[in-house]
């Protein structure tokens, strides 16, 4: 057996060195606790000015507003004139809602989207809303089917012709 080998060192020191972490770990260690500290800032947010100093004050982002019950109220009417949109209009509201717009703005937009006329690029109205019917050139006044046989009674013709008109269209005449 060689001398020391698995025998206690002789020496104190030796088994402090053996105790203590190499100096690569501890390095490790500190540049990792600089990375906590970092990122537990980054958590906690801005620290509120503690100076006496009037413009580090004014720059302090003040608290919130608190909700009150027309906040409420505008939300509640928001949510229920967005939810009968199309998919393009509430893209475009929550747009608007990630730039600040208060709830009451946001209905009020969703209001007018709702009640805007279908593009006129063919693209069919929106859900809940009327199409127009077809222009009569021939007999504008004809709204409904009294109309319609008050009309062939008085006029043969102009009858004739509004039936034989293809924008024409009976079943989109009011049963009066």
């Amino acid at each position: 057996m060689v001398d020391g080998e698995g025998s206690a060192p002789a020496n104190g020191a030796t088994t402090q060195q053996a105790e203590q972490p190499p100096a690569w770990f501890v390095e490790h260690l500190a540049v990792l606790d600089k990375r906590f500290e970092g990122l537990a800032s980054k958590l906690r947010g801005p620290s509120p000015a503690t100076t006496g100093d009037e413009s580090a004050q004014g720059s302090a982002p003040s608290a919130p507003a608190p909700v009150t019950a027309s906040d409420i109220q505008a939300a509640r009417a928001y949510e229920a004139t967005r939810h009968g949109l199309t998919d393009s209009q509430r893209t475009r509201l929550d747009a608007l809602e990630q730039q600040g717009w208060t709830y009451s703005q946001l209905s009020q937009v969703a209001e007018l989207l709702r009640t805007s006329r279908a593009p006129a690029n063919g693209a069919a109205p929106p859900p809940g809303l009327a199409s127009t019917a077809a222009p009569n050139h021939l007999a504008p006044g004809i709204r409904s089917v009294s109309e319609l046989r008050s009309l062939k009674v008085k006029n043969p013709d102009a009858y004739k012709a509004w039936i034989a008109d293809p924008n024409n269209d009976i079943s989109k005449l009011a049963n009066r």
